[in-house]
This record gives structure tokens, C-alpha cells and sequence, in this order.
């Protein structure tokens, strides 16, 4: 979805951004200047740019960058050569210094004030406006069908769907649940093979739901929840029973899995 715009300011023409600039004293940068000729400030939707953990309250107008530069500059320490151009989380400055999209958190009491801190948030305006564009994301249905193949052992769909591609962010731990619950059910350790040879995070982590009501990396659940489980289990079950063979047999394979894919 492309960003949209509300409380737009008044149209502007070239002549506007030149009287404007001669006021500065700066330049504005292009890209920002051409975001000023068809879009006059505003406020985005979407706002929020999630991997940074913030929201853009405003872009400003080119009447606001006037009054809000003059303000900062004059009053609040900024400095001349970093142009005001909108506000994050309410009272964030974002600003842009040169070609660079800058932000100033912190600073209610001053720019370089009261623990004020600055970071970069773009290398350009055109590239912090496509932060706020909501990424594609896949159907959920196949995440969900995904997991679904594997919490029913269909081993089969699962093949392909991983031949396919999955999103690991979203299904790693799901997948695991189930892998793990395959195991805990009496079945082999087949699915978490294939999850492992297919690119599944050997890193994730996360809730394993049913086995435990906590975060954890997934190497520490198979060692401390699903191991033992299995292990406790061989002292109820007969030698040569069938059930004894299958967990037996479970263990050997969890153990070389974890001697395969994990270090410690």
C-alpha cells in the first residue's frame, strides 16, 4: 500500500520554494523540495515505520518548516545546516542534513539538551517516504496451511511446500511445535530432519506451546523439554515393545540432530 496524505498544505510552485530558500539561507534538498511541489507536508497513513519502532506524526508544510526552523535554530540549538522537516512520536524532530534524513529524540528540552540524542533514519527522503509503505506479505493461509501439514504429518505436502518457500519468521516456531509434538506423540524425528536440511533457524526461539509457558532458543527447548521427555518415557516402556523401539529409536535420532546442527 502507498503512503496517502491528510491536512495537505496549499499548493506551491517553484517560485515559493526559491522565496522560501532565500529566508533559510539553506538550500532544500531535492528530494525534499520535490515532495513540497506535489505534496505540501501532511500526515502519512501508514505512519508508523516498524523497524524502527516509531511514528511519523507530520511532514511538515513549507509555511511550518519556515516557522519551526526559525524556532529551532534560534531557540533550541539546532544546527543551521540540519532543515526541519516533520515530527516522530510527537515531539521527535526529524530533519534532514544534506541528503540524509536524521531524527532528534529526546529533545523537548533543546536540541543537544537534556540527554537529546540524533541517529539516521534514512540516507534519503525518497527512502524513509518507502519506510512507511506497508511491505507485501504473503497469504496467510499458507503459513497457516504449512503448519497445518506438519501438526497432521503429511510429510509429503510439506516437502513441497518447503520446495516452495516459507517465510522461517513466521512459521519457524509453529513448525518446531509440531516437529516436537511428532516426536512426543510416539512418531520419529523425520519432520524436524526435513525442517533442519530445509533451512529452518537453527537460532529461533520463541513460546513452544503445550510444552512450555516460556521464551526460549529452540536448541534449549529439545534439549531440556523434548530430550528428557523421551528419555523419562524409556523407563516405562519394555524392552522390545513396540512403543520402547519407536521412542529408542526417537532419542538416537534427536541426539544426532542436535550433534548435527548445534555446536554445544
Amino acid at each position: 500500500m502507498s503512503v496517502t496524505w491528510s491536512k495537505v498544505g496549499k499548493a506551491l510552485s517553484a517560485d515559493d520554494i526559491v522565496s522560501a530558500e532565500k529566508k533559510l539561507g539553506v538550500s532544500i534538498p531535492q528530494q525534499f523540495r520535490d515532495f513540497l511541489l506535489t505534496t505540501n507536508g501532511g500526515v502519512p497513513k501508514p505512519k508508523k515505520i516498524p523497524r524502527l519502532d516509531l511514528s511519523v506524526t507530520s511532514i511538515l508544510s513549507l509555511a511550518r518548516v519556515l516557522r519551526v526552523a526559525d524556532q529551532y535554530w534560534s531557540e533550541l540549538n539546532l544546527p543551521k545546516h540540519q532543515l526541519p522537516i516533520g515530527f516522530a512520536d510527537e515531539v521527535d524532530l526529524l530533519v534532514m542534513d544534506g541528503e540524509k534524513v536524521l531524527i532528534h529524540t529526546n529533545c523537548e528540552g533543546g536540541i543537544g539538551m537534556f540527554g537529546a540524542e540524533c541517529e539516521e533514519v534514512a540516507a534519503s527522503f525518497d527512502e524513509f517516504l518507502a519506510m512507511l509503505e506497508t511491505p507485501k506479505k504473503k497469504p496467510p493461509s499458507t503459513e497457516k496451511k504449512f503448519v497445518s501439514a506438519c501438526e497432521n504429518g503429511k510429510l509429503e505436502q510439506v516437502k513441497k511446500m518447503l520446495a516452495a518457500g516459507v517465510d522461517w519468521e513466521v512459521v519457524a516456531v509453529p513448525a518446531f511445535c509440531a516437529a516436537c509434538g511428532q516426536i512426543i506423540g510416539g512418531n520419529d524425528c523425520t519432520l524436524l530432519s526435513m525442517l533442519f536440511e530445509a533451512g529452518a533457524p537453527s537460532n529461533a526461539h520463541g513460546i513452544f506451546a503445550f510444552y512450555c509457558d516460556e521464551e526460549m532458543p529452540i536448541e534449549e527447548f529439545l534439549r531440556q523439554r523434548v530430550l528428557p521427555k523421551q528419555q523419562r518415557a524409556l523407563l516405562f516402556l519394555g524392552e522390545g515393545t513396540p512403543e520402547g523401539d519407536q521412542v529408542r529409536k526417537s532419542v538416537a535420532q534427536l541426539e544426532s540432530i542436535l550433534s548435527k546442527y548445534f555446536k554445544s
